[in-house]
């Protein structure tokens, strides 16, 4: 098992654990952040995806699939958390002891 990527893990979640103590509340507003453009990137991959399967285009599912992963992109360089990757962080920390 990779030992140095999941003790990055371990900073992670402790980081966000701090960062959640000093500010809840913009600790929840990131997460809607997250949320919003989620939801921004599942409406616009449907509505690009859906003129190419309308059109019987191969590449419907793959041009759904780019759309969503710029809404991926934009959480990242937004700063939003998501639930998943929280979950994983503090499940992570949690069995660890941490």
């Amino acid at each position: 098992m990779e030992v140095k990527p999941l003790l990055e893990v371990e900073k992670l979640a402790l980081k966000k654990q701090k960062y959640y103590h000093i500010n809840p509340i913009h600790y929840i507003l990131r997460a809607a952040l997250a949320s919003m453009f989620i939801g921004f990137g599942v409406i616009v991959a449907f509505k690009t995806g859906g003129y190419f399967y309308n059109e019987h285009s191969p590449v419907a599912y793959p041009m759904a699939a780019f759309t969503f992963g710029a809404a991926i992109i934009l959480i990242a360089n937004g700063g939003g958390d998501l639930f998943t990757g929280n979950t994983f962080y503090f499940t992570f920390a949690a069995l660890r002891k941490k």
